[in-house]
């Protein structure tokens, strides 16, 4: 096992990067321990594939145990949002996909059609062409329209029934 002392060396985010890189476990004896290290070396630390244990000193700064348990209720309160409406949830997002898809994809798919039978000579193309133009605008106005209220219904699903319960979970 490699130690490693803040006494010796400076312990920067590119040192704990290094060794935490492929760690299957980190242990941590910390005098005085600081929520700061998640900042430094957050995310290698959630890449460790085992345990991580850290013994410290008793005296913690009252705010790092405040801020570690908001961060474990509001973990488990978004967590009991989407209880049991994954695949809902799932199937509506690819509903909304393939909607989009066919809304938006019609009126350009008119317009290269309007550009091909244009380069042929014939008058078809100018009339698809204006067509094509003219659905643009209703178009994207409808799709706004659309993404808006998928948008509020998926919302009002996920929370239970609007804004003040999203509030309430991520609070």
């Amino acid at each position: 096992m490699l130690r490693h002392s803040s006494r010796r060396q400076r312990l920067d985010s590119t040192v704990l990067a290094q060794r935490l890189a492929g760690a299957v476990a980190y242990d941590r004896i910390a005098g005085y321990f600081r929520s700061s290290l998640f900042e430094v070396a957050g995310e290698a630390l959630a890449q460790v594939q085992g345990p991580v244990r850290i013994i410290c000193n008793s005296d913690l700064d009252p705010q790092d145990l405040i801020t570690a348990a908001a961060a474990q209720a509001a973990l488990r309160r978004s967590w009991s949002v989407t209880r049991g409406k994954a695949l809902a949830i799932l199937l509506a997002l690819i509903a909304f996909v393939v909607v989009s898809l066919v809304a938006l994809g019609l009126p350009v798919a008119l317009l290269f059609a309007a550009t091909d039978a244009a380069e042929g000579g014939s008058g078809a193309g100018t009339v698809l062409a204006i067509i094509g133009g003219l659905l643009i605008i209703p178009v994207l106005i409808a799709y706004t329209l659309f993404a808006s209220a998928f948008t509020a219904s998926l919302h009002s699903e996920v929370t239970g029934g609007g804004s003040d319960r999203l509030e309430e979970v991520f609070a």
